[in-house]
């Protein structure tokens, strides 16, 4: 694997809507035209981050697993290599204190987790079988175990592996008399060694009920309970955090059979009963259209005035993915990332039995684009505070619904980052009253071979440590003084200053 390492000082910023000082960043470029594949950055803290790749040719039905562990000024600590089975595919991962745990699984019945501690620069392998159910995501590592939700034509369980042994079992979720076809996982947190589960229930042709189930990390059902057993909305997104006794719980809801999001509730748990829920319409929202031209927010306004002269309400569906519900000295703040699936079209022409031609046209999912984003802070009562949404547009596409901002909480403020392009966006929130402190932008890194330009990028952005996030992705590159262009990996530290 060839690795470049640049060190660059950054003396002026492109596209500087404030002025910001930034810090000397380095850089890490691996050719793609070389043995490995599907790089993946983990950012772990203080610790450095791990470079993670799969050899492409197999030797014997085996591939390397590339673990490169980095210190924070880019310096290769170590390399360590795990042969896993050919032919798998990245699954999950989840990280924690420094360790990274990185889900593969073939499509019959083979599953590895690869455990790689940038603590002491050691790597773990799991391996066992694994029946094909569904798909698996929303990785979380807890006592020895490794749990996921999983979506699959059967109904939703979750499955749990065990670290040490490799055994795995699924374990389906069970409400009352209800079926697995009406029942759901919204999604699950790990609090205290127990299992948290969201549970959508289908209780009639109109009503759909938020149960939440605590199991061990065994899989043992402990408990069940109705959360929403006097609530008329339809959660749609849930996630929570736990204080003391009592789950805070936040996401998107919905007030009809849809299931896209028409806002945003938050509501708190205790002792099985819930305390409040309280819901917010998109539109109460102070700036949620403020992403879209002003042509359109006032077409929206007038449809919102319409429909309140006649005492009703104005309903807007999105598709939302919410962050983990984020606890501040006085409230709480909710993060969520609006998206819509794209398609594309293509015909293909067949002759016909009769001399002619028959042209089909065929229609094929082509990933989510993202919109916008949404940041509003409630009090402890679940009164919101105050609300700001803003544009987002990546250029990439995932096809699976993802997070594209990271985040950062200061003692008084929110920090947002995301990229599009080639551009990283840095945004300061002030958590008193939803205020922009700053409002940043700047173009990624160029490389340092003079004559470099930059085709085309795709880049993510994490945050890291202290005032860093990083950055990394795919940049296409020519110059006319070599002879071929090149398509690489790159890596970048992004460190902002705190005035």
């Amino acid at each position: 694997m060839k690795i470049k390492l640049t060190f660059l000082i950054a003396f002026g910023f492109l596209l500087l809507i404030r002025s910001y000082a930034q810090n000397a960043e380095l850089r890490i470029e691996l050719d793609l035209k070389n043995d490995y594949k599907d790089e993946k950055v983990y950012p772990m803290g203080e610790n450095g981050f791990l470079l993670q790749s799969f050899e492409i040719k197999a030797n014997g039905g085996l591939v390397g697993c590339r673990n490169d562990f980095y210190s924070t000024n880019f310096k290769l600590i170590k390399s360590v290599t795990v042969p896993v089975k050919e032919r798998t595919l990245y699954t999950d991962s989840f990280d924690e204190n420094g360790v990274n745990y990185t889900m593969i699984r073939n499509r019959r019945d083979y599953f590895a987790i690869v455990t790689s501690n940038a603590n002491n620069q050691e790597c773990i392998k799991t391996e066992g079988k694994l029946a094909d159910l569904g798909v698996l995501s929303e990785m979380k590592v807890s006592g020895g175990k490794a749990v996921f939700k999983c979506t699959g034509k059967r109904g939703s369980s979750l499955l749990i592996v065990e670290l040490k042994s490799g055994k795995s079992k699924y374990v389906p979720v069970k409400v009352e008399k209800f079926t697995s076809k009406a029942l759901s996982v919204l999604d699950f947190q790990v609090f205290d060694e127990e299992i948290l589960v969201f549970i959508n229930a289908i209780t009639d042709k109109i009503k759909e009920d938020l149960y939440i189930a605590i199991l061990d990390l065994e899989g043992r059902q402990k408990e069940v309970f109705n959360v929403t057993k006097t609530v008329k909305e339809k959660l749609i997104t849930a996630a929570a955090t736990k204080i003391q006794n009592r789950y805070v719980i936040t996401g998107t809801y919905s007030k009809t059979r849809s299931d896209k999001s028409q806002g945003v509730f938050i509501g708190e748990i205790e002792n099985k009963k819930l305390n409040f829920m309280k819901f917010y319409n998109f539109l109460e929202l102070k700036n949620f259209t403020g992403y879209l031209s002003q042509k359109k927010q006032d077409r929206i306004e007038r449809k919102k005035n319409s429909k309140a002269e006649k005492g009703e309400e104005l309903l807007m569906n999105y598709s939302i993915v919410t962050h983990p519900l984020i606890e501040c000295a006085d409230g709480y703040i909710f993060l969520g990332e609006a998206f819509y699936p794209t398609y594309t079209t293509y015909t293909t022409q067949m002759a016909t039995g009769t001399g002619g031609v028959s042209t089909q046209v065929h229609t094929v999912f082509d990933g989510y684009q993202y919109t916008h984003a949404t940041l509003a802070k409630f009090d402890r009562s679940g009164n919101l505070i105050w609300d700001n949404t803003f544009a987002m547009w990546p250029i990439y596409k995932p096809f699976r619904i993802k997070k594209f901002i990271s985040f950062r909480q200061g003692q008084e403020t929110a920090e947002l980052a995301f990229s599009e392009r080639n551009i990283i966006w840095y945004k300061v929130f002030n958590q008193n009253d939803g205020w922009i402190i700053r409002d940043n932008s700047k173009e990624i890194i160029e490389t340092d071979l003079e004559g470099d330009k930059v085709r085309r990028s795709f880049s993510n952005i994490d945050y890291w440590y202290d005032n860093n996030f990083i950055a990394y992705g795919i940049q296409s590159i020519s110059n006319k003084e070599v002879k071929r262009s090149r398509k690489v990996f790159f890596v970048n530290n992004i460190s902002f200053s705190n005035f």
